[in-house]
């Protein structure tokens, strides 16, 4: 094996600091309790961004955490 090989081959290897994989509209829909139709117009309103990726709407774990925090009650944002 040369070295070109065995770098590739390290590299393609899980990495715990790889990045959350993005998820759909539907998963997100589940994982939030939100209706998709309501994820849909807030990506069209622009209030939540998403990428178009095979036809069909993915969002960033980032914004779903976003989204998780703005929707929490007041006793439980109190909780921290």
């Amino acid at each position: 094996m040369s070295m070109s090989q065995g770098f590739w081959h390290l590299s393609l290897k899980e990495d715990p600091s790889m990045p959350l994989p993005m998820k759909t509209l539907r998963e997100a829909s589940v994982e939030l309790g939100i209706p998709e139709k309501e994820i849909k117009a807030m990506v069209d309103l622009k209030k939540l961004r998403a990428v178009m990726k095979k036809g069909n709407l993915t969002l960033a774990p980032d914004e779903i955490a976003r989204l998780i925090r703005q929707r929490k009650t007041l006793p439980e944002s109190a909780k921290k």
